[in-house]
């Protein structure tokens, strides 16, 4: 690759060419004509081939390489606000040719493209980007690979990079508010759950303070959460602050840290209509132990590590899932529908495989838009 693009170096090793039969007959000069003509042949179907050979690998070359010099593999993603800034960073950085199989690899990762910093990476546009480096993928095409047409085999650096830019731009953050537990969690966010976790003489005693007092929860990311891949489960862990404030007051009466982790499966399921579906659930999640901010004597610290584990897994677990029921539809544009695709997560990587169907006009007016 040339400054993250691809490079062409085409060689035709053979062209075969047959020209036409030409042969002279009612004469006594047929003999030797036929013989001219068969010798002539031989040579300007060699001549012909050769010129071909060159001027095409040649033009291929040239103009293809001038071509891919210019091309941007930074792709913007159709996301809404607040997260419209990012963007999809597929520079090259290999291509292999294996038996059976080709093999690219690339960057795979969000990027700011409206911000710009010094990378290690060879890009004329140097988008700001996560900053550690990519560990090492298996570059051997999965088993599975051969029911399919497309394989991505990536690490979690690539859905790091996202949770980075995101934490960057300061966009991981949720007030929780007491309708958002549900009932049946028993854990309702006002004075009754207060009492069990700061003592009592710390809470207000005022005579608006009864028992239904509520309060809510300002949730951040402390550090950037990071994904890990395990043998089929996506493991997210984040060091989040909480703080617990009276509903209306902006002052926290307690702080903390508190170490969230949660377990995930993915997969791909298949409409009827054709269409393909990712999905995604939590099936486990947990919140403790937790660390008191400034060393806060009003905690009971058992009460509060109670406290979170049953906020992780009964309120906050049901609340994401419930973001992301249904799915998200597997994106179609250029003529292109995926078909059965299959993610498969194993110990340190995942990968997603896919064949795919093409509108072949659908993919014509495509490339001629971008062609221009």
């Amino acid at each position: 690759p040339r400054a993250g693009g691809p490079s062409l170096d085409l060689a035709i090793h053979n062209v075969v060419l047959t020209l036409g039969e030409f042969k002279v007959e009612g004469t006594i000069f047929a003999g030797l004509v036929n013989l001219l003509v068969s010798i002539f042949k031989s040579q300007l179907q060699g001549l012909v081939a050769t010129a071909i050979k060159d001027n095409v690998a040649s033009a291929a070359n040239t103009y293809l390489n001038d071509y891919f010099a210019s091309m941007s593999l930074t792709v913007a993603l159709p996301l809404p606000k607040p997260y419209d800034f990012m963007s999809a960073d597929f520079t090259l950085c290999f291509a292999e040719v294996g038996p059976g199989h080709l093999t690219f690899g690339v960057v795979a990762a969000a990027v700011d493209a409206t911000q710009t910093q010094p990378t290690n990476f060879p890009r004329a546009t140097r988008a700001l980007m996560y900053s550690a480096a990519p560990p090492e993928l298996h570059l051997s095409p999965p088993k599975e690979l051969e029911d399919t047409c497309l394989g991505l085999g990536f690490s979690s650096w690539s859905p790091n990079s996202v949770f980075w830019l995101l934490f960057q731009r300061n966009l991981l953050h949720y007030t929780l508010n007491p309708r958002d537990v549900p009932d049946k969690a028993n854990i309702p966010l006002n004075m009754q759950t207060a009492r069990r976790i700061v003592r009592q003489e710390h809470l207000p005693r005022t005579a608006a303070a009864g028992m239904a007092m509520p309060f809510v929860i300002d949730i951040s990311a402390h550090s950037p959460p990071e994904v890990n891949f395990h043998s089929g489960l996506v493991e997210v862990v984040a060091e989040v602050k909480m703080g617990l404030r009276w509903d209306g007051d902006a002052e926290t009466f307690l702080s903390f840290i508190a170490p969230l982790r949660a377990l995930g499966q993915v997969a791909i399921t298949q409409g009827e209509n054709g269409t393909e579906t990712a999905e995604a659930s939590i099936v486990n999640a947990s919140g403790t132990p937790v660390t008191i901010l400034d060393g806060d004597q009003s905690v009971i610290l058992d009460g509060l590590n109670e406290f979170v584990d049953a906020l992780a897994h009964s309120t906050l677990m049901p609340l994401v899932n419930g973001l992301v029921n249904g799915g998200f539809p597997l994106p179609q544009a250029a003529g292109i529908q995926w078909t059965h695709s299959k993610v498969i997560v194993e110990e340190g990587d995942a990968a997603a495989l896919t064949s795919f169907e093409i509108d072949v006009h659908q993919f014509e007016e495509f490339i001629n838009n971008i062609i221009g």
